[in-house]
């Protein structure tokens, strides 16, 4: 196996490290994995023999939250139902790939896993959506191990820019609108991010409902 390491500085603090680990079986990473602790805060990925662990910062996990919070308000306002599973380990042997993203949601096939207990993405639909935050660790290496769990959704979100991304024949296309939210102009939900930074949270989700309302009835 090889190691390899990362660190992330921004103004001089220490913000995200990683650490990647090559050639690493299946066998393995489902070892390795039995054994870290609950409630750990690391993040998890592995595709194709390379396993990776992020520990996300503050400002990363602050940002994910609010992201999060915003996603279900449009859902409430919208009348879709949504299931919110955080950072779930998706994973599947047969696919030799596994991800934690920072937030995963079912929402086109949220009535098809329901009532289920445990998830098997051999036989269960992936999640239909998946968001990275990636104010201080890129997420665009990310993409390969979504196409390979066929998640057709994934939103990159920089701290300043929400990129959107479908999947289309086993890779990933950069679109201006989400499969999830048609109708909506998700691209300008860092207006409300933003807001949320500067006034909290339950401002930006009270703006974010507004928002949503006034599309709805029609206005800009």
């Amino acid at each position: 196996m090889v190691l390899s390491q990362n660190i992330a500085y921004r103004n001089g603090f220490k913000q995200t490290q990683a650490i990647s680990v090559n050639g690493v079986g299946w066998n393995a990473y489902r070892n390795i994995i039995s054994e870290l602790p609950e409630g750990r805060s690391v993040r998890v990925d592995y595709y194709r023999g390379t396993l990776t662990l992020m520990s996300p910062s503050r400002k990363h996990e602050k940002a994910n939250s609010l992201l999060t919070r915003l996603i279900i308000a449009i859902c409430d306002e919208l009348k879709l139902d949504v299931e919110s599973l955080g950072s779930t380990l998706w994973q599947s042997q047969a696919a030799d790939s596994a991800i934690e993203p920072d937030s995963s949601f079912y929402i086109q096939n949220e009535q098809v896993v329901r009532d289920k207990e445990t998830l098997n993405l051999d036989s269960d639909p992936p999640p239909d959506l998946a968001v990275e935050v990636d104010i201080t660790n890129p997420s665009l290496r990310k993409l390969p191990i979504y196409a390979a769990l066929k998640i057709p959704e994934v939103w990159i979100y920089d701290g300043r820019v929400l990129r959107i991304f479908h999947l289309q024949q086993g890779a990933y296309v950069e679109a201006q609108t989400s499969l999830a939210f048609a109708a909506i102009p998700v691209r300008r939900l860092p207006e409300f991010l933003e807001l949320g930074q500067s006034e909290g949270m339950s401002a930006a989700v009270a703006a974010t409902r507004r928002w949503v309302q006034q599309l709805l009835a029609g206005g800009a």
